[in-house]
């Protein structure tokens, strides 16, 4: 081949057309994270009713802060618990997962005692 430069002018003008169409992508979600930061700041009024969904640090930055006493549940990776908007509801529905768990615990533990008294009373005959 004696044209050296046409597959290197190709290659190029195929990367550019790649990378702009992952940075408009990348534009695009940006945008989209950007407007539901505004629709928050609209919709919500940082009460315990409506509070703001945003990350602290955004708030801080904007000086928009719920309310005191306004908890709003955050989902991470290790587990820990942010805020929680209506928490008390949470809180209800946990307790009664963790009774049903106790109850279930309790039911097998009785079970496993009955089971224990029958193979010690098969082992005394």
């Amino acid at each position: 081949m004696n044209y050296y430069y046409v597959p290197i002018v190709v290659v190029a003008i195929g990367s550019y057309f790649t990378a702009d169409v992952f940075l408009e992508v990348y534009g695009m979600a940006i945008d989209t994270v950007f407007l539901c930061f505004l629709e928050d700041l609209e919709v919500n009024d940082g009460t315990k009713a409506k509070p703001y969904y945003m990350p602290k640090k955004l708030q801080e930055i904007v000086k928009k802060y719920n309310e005191q006493g306004t908890i709003r549940k955050q989902k991470s990776k290790k587990g820990d618990s942010g805020s929680s908007a209506d928490d008390s509801e949470s809180d209800e529905g946990d307790k009664k997962k963790d009774k049903k768990k106790d109850k279930k615990k309790k039911d097998k533990k009785k079970k496993d005692k009955k089971k224990d008294k029958k193979k010690g009373e098969k082992k005394k005959k």
